[in-house]
């Protein structure tokens, strides 16, 4: 065989596995999904609240799952066995929010990312002394005093209305150091006492 017929050969060869690419390459072709939920995506939505958040197709290919992230964290995958998919996301608590999704085509293929920036609306900050979260004041105090045993003390506040329990506590107090205060191991209530 001469020169030109081996080039003419190589080049023949090398074109087909171009093609044979090229048609690959079109057949697993995925677009980024749309990523849709309640209030146009954008939120706001109650922190620790659940969020449905769906994903479709509406490019190119029809995806068998899809892969999210939410805030930079791990990709979780998801099955799409009709090319949508729903997913229950628990708001965390921070302001500002980022979902990223990427479609799956049946032999692997991976699509673009698609961002959703959306926003939560933080807990509101608790009553001043409120340690329960029922908007009344509440005591705390170390325990190992004269008249009171080893631990960490709880008070709640009174909650009845008017100025009869303003500033009063129930009794008895219950003690929520009765396990340490996590320095030691095992913990107990004299981990948590009034410095000496």
């Amino acid at each position: 065989m001469g020169r030109a017929a081996r080039a003419l050969t190589t080049m023949t060869v090398l074109a087909a596995a171009f093609a044979a690419t090229a048609t690959t390459s079109a057949a697993t072709a995925i677009s980024p999904p749309t990523i849709t939920a309640p209030l146009g995506g954008l939120g706001p939505y109650a922190v620790g609240s659940s969020v449905t958040f769906t994903f479709t197709e509406t490019g190119v290919g029809t995806p068998v799952a899809y892969k999210y992230s939410l805030n930079g964290g791990k990709l979780v995958k998801v099955a799409a066995p009709s090319g949508t998919a729903s997913v229950q996301i628990v708001v965390p608590e921070r302001q500002t929010q980022s979902l990223t999704a990427y479609a799956v085509a049946a032999d692997g293929t991976v699509s673009g990312g698609t961002l959703d920036n959306f926003l939560a609306t933080l807990s509101p900050a608790a009553a001043d002394k409120d340690l329960t979260g029922d908007g009344v004041p509440d005591l705390l105090t170390v325990g190992d005093t004269t008249g009171l045993a080893p631990g960490l003390w709880l008070a709640t506040g009174r909650t009845a209305p008017g100025a009869a329990a303003k500033g009063r506590v129930k009794t008895p107090a219950t003690d929520i150091g009765a396990n340490g205060d996590g320095t030691s191991s095992p913990g107990s209530p004299s981990d948590c006492r009034s410095p000496r």
